[in-house]
């Protein structure tokens, strides 16, 4: 249901969000998969605060002893306060409904970040806020690909914003798919997609930001 990703910088491992239902044994398998069980997997960086990125992020920071990063106008959510206003209400219920059946817990420590936030780690990576999805739904920008969240969901026969109910401002989220597209970029990796290469993904959301308005 929902992408993250691991960047490696050196010995070490980050991780880019954290999955949903099942995804804390997928993370541990692809890591070995790849050779990278060996390396300390120091930090989590989230996107935003749904629970679908954020389910598995107590998990694997306990067990890895590892820091987690989330943004600071997400506080509420990733405190399991789901919600919204709206047509956001009924996204808010559901993903509160869900934290109670799936017993989500929060991360004992978070380092709240901000869009002025600069990291020392992994070597390079810069915060782009793209806001609308969550108030402080945030990209990663890792050399000239961007880690995007959920500013859109990239399938090749659908590509789309995400649904109304799960955004704090559809519009906003709008103008943060156009900042995306925008940007002198190679690729980017959605959250939500299938396995077209970054290119792809970057070319799919250009032509959807030129259709909307």
């Amino acid at each position: 249901m929902v992408c993250c990703y691991a960047v490696r910088d050196g010995d070490s491992a980050y991780l880019i969000d954290t999955g949903f239902v099942g995804g804390l044994n997928v993370i541990e398998k692809a890591l070995e998969q790849e050779g990278w069980c060996e390396l300390t997997l120091k930090g989590i960086l989230l996107t935003h605060g749904h629970l679908d990125h954020t389910l598995n992020a107590e998990a694997i920071a306990s067990r890895h002893d590892a820091w987690v990063m989330a943004p600071g106008a997400d506080r509420s959510l990733l405190e399991g306060d789901f919600s919204g206003e709206g047509l956001g209400r009924v996204g808010g219920v559901m993903q509160q409904a869900g934290a109670a059946l799936l017993n989500y817990r929060k991360p004992d420590e978070i380092i709240w970040y901000q869009k002025e936030t600069r990291f020392d780690f992994p070597a390079g990576i810069e915060i782009v806020p793209l806001p609308g999805h969550t108030a402080g739904h945030s990209g990663f920008l890792l050399g000239r690909h961007l880690f995007c969240g959920d500013a859109f969901a990239s399938f090749a026969d659908f590509p789309h914003l995400p649904p109304q109910i799960f955004n704090n401002d559809t519009e906003q989220a709008k103008v943060s798919l156009g900042v995306i597209a925008g940007m002198d970029i190679d690729g980017v990796f959605p959250h939500h997609c299938d396995k077209a290469s970054p290119e792809v993904h970057l070319e799919r959301l250009r032509r959807m930001a030129a259709s909307i308005k």
